[in-house]
């Protein structure tokens, strides 16, 4: 979205967020909002967020209390930019949805929630397609029979897969 409409695009991934020896990670969240309020448009991706919302069963009373800091931090900073700069777009990843806490997922933070499914035997064969386009394949290589052998493997998944087959060919 942001190549096509050429705004300005910041990514990190969410363990970015965490606290380090320097800064709270109410800290660095306000900073990066800060950052990205510079900018009258642009989107703004917060990458795996559910890598730092573990589920409060499984963290201590310390870290159930940094998470609920953060968390905090997030919707005020999100509600700020909704409210202020309306033109920057934030999105989040997650690939457990069930650990993202609701009052980031509330209407008004979050408009949308987008599941994306596991890619089907079709659509793996044709990213296959797209992501060895610049090779050149022999011919007893199979993308649909690789497409077909590989159920549960998303596009990460594909990729490294193909990249370590490139390795293995440079190495012959």
């Amino acid at each position: 979205i942001a190549g096509e409409y050429q705004l300005p695009f910041y990514k990190l991934s969410a363990i970015d967020l965490i606290s380090d020896f320097k800064k709270t990670s109410e800290e660095k969240v306000k900073n990066i909002f800060n950052e990205i309020h510079k900018f009258d448009t642009a989107i703004f991706l917060i990458d795996d967020i559910d890598s730092i919302l573990a589920g409060s069963a499984d963290l201590s009373s310390l870290a159930r209390q940094e998470e609920r800091r953060l968390v905090s931090q997030l919707c005020d900073c999100m509600d700020d930019t909704a409210s202020r700069f309306p033109k920057i777009l934030v999105f989040l990843t997650t690939s457990n949805i069930s650990v993202v806490d609701s009052s980031l997922r509330r209407p008004g933070r979050f408009e949308y929630e987008i599941g994306i499914s596991m890619p089907d035997e079709k659509t793996r064969a044709k990213m296959l397609t797209i992501m060895t386009h610049n090779f050149i394949l022999d011919q007893d290589i199979n993308l649909d029979k690789i497409a077909r052998l590989t159920p549960g493997y998303v596009a990460g998944d594909l990729l490294a897969c193909v990249r370590e087959a490139a390795l293995i060919s440079l190495e012959r």
